[in-house]
């Protein structure tokens, strides 16, 4: 089973008020996105909602909630958006344009919808218990603690060898204020085997918190990779530097990746190419051959056995310098 590809994440702040909060999201036909959010109703008599997440024709699914008076909401909405788009506009309103509240949006690709979900409030390190209903899902988390606690230290739950940090790229939300509440998000990429998977923070352990959680599901099968390109670097006059990102290696293992390029638009592997070794993760190869003062086309690709994926196309001109010397 080839576990779902993370693409992006967006998040409005969670610490201003409003009635209506907008993200810029960019997606494509058949990506999964996982909407998720709350709010502060500390004194309030009525707990703070939200109405269910708009934009782009996608249809979300409310999966989770807790709204709770005098505390924190927590909401959780899911979707496939079947037409993507750049830069489309997603919003979310809530029923307190007096209370600070945020919301978010987490994208994945090669996934096949949403499984299990549930929810959980209480005083504590937040914890809960998510049965997965398929090999290698992927995992959402948002957890609101309402006592407002510092969470300079915190600390993520581990599943899998998996502990989400910031400097990972696995925490997608952490917003603080002490006199609102406190905001945390992550996903787990791939939780293994089906079963309990307990997720959750383990510090800061004195909160108040309303949890959701929710499965993203995988694809059966190895899939092509995803790859994106950077741009081209140390340009010269005949030689340059190709740089490229196997983001995921759709269940496979990669077999080739590099860059490709050629003087027309959309080059492949069958055109010139530099490979570098490894699997998933960043790399740069050398471009050489070139034409002085000419404009080249460049992509980077990888390779499983499902296929041969590339990047988005990038473009650089190799202008010749012509350097005269002069003696005395």
């Amino acid at each position: 089973m080839a576990a779902p590809t993370f693409i992006a994440a967006y998040n409005t702040s969670y610490t201003t008020t409003g009635t209506t909060k907008t993200l810029s999201v960019t997606t494509q036909a058949g990506d999964t996105l996982v909407v998720y959010g709350g709010g502060n109703t500390v004194g309030a008599s009525t707990p703070l909602t939200l109405t269910t997440p708009t934009g782009n024709s996608v249809s979300f699914s409310l999966l989770q909630s807790i709204a709770i008076s005098s505390k924190a909401s927590a909401y959780l909405w899911s979707a496939v958006d079947a037409a993507g788009g750049t830069s489309w506009t997603l919003s979310c309103s809530a029923s307190d344009a007096s209370t600070a509240w945020g919301f978010s949006c987490a994208v994945f690709r090669n996934a096949n919808g949403t499984g299990a979900s549930d929810n959980v409030n209480g005083n504590g390190a937040p914890s809960l218990s998510l049965g997965t209903t398929q090999a290698n899902s992927a995992i959402v988390v948002f957890n609101h603690d309402w006592a407002a606690l510092d969470g300079a230290s915190r600390t993520w739950r581990t599943i899998n060898s998996i502990t989400p940090t910031s400097g990972n790229g696995l925490e997608l939300t952490y917003s603080f204020n002490a006199s609102t509440t406190t905001a945390y998000g992550a996903y787990y990429d791939d939780v293994g085997a089906t079963g309990s998977k307990t997720v959750g923070l383990s510090a800061p352990g004195s909160q108040s918190f309303s949890l959701v959680t929710v499965e993203v599901l995988g694809i059966a099968g190895v899939i092509a990779p995803t790859v994106t390109t950077q741009a081209v670097a140390n340009v010269a006059a005949t030689t340059a530097t190709g740089n490229g990102t196997v983001v995921a290696d759709g269940g496979g293992t990669i077999t080739e990746r590099g860059v490709c390029w050629n003087t027309s638009s959309t080059p492949t592997t069958a055109n010139s190419k530099a490979t570098s070794a490894g699997t998933t993760g960043s790399y740069s190869v050398s471009i050489t051959g070139l034409s002085p003062s000419t404009l080249y086309y460049a992509r980077a690709y990888a390779i499983n056995s499902a296929g041969t994926s590339y990047g988005t196309e990038v473009t650089f001109i190799n202008y010749a310098v012509n350097v005269s010397w002069i003696t005395a």
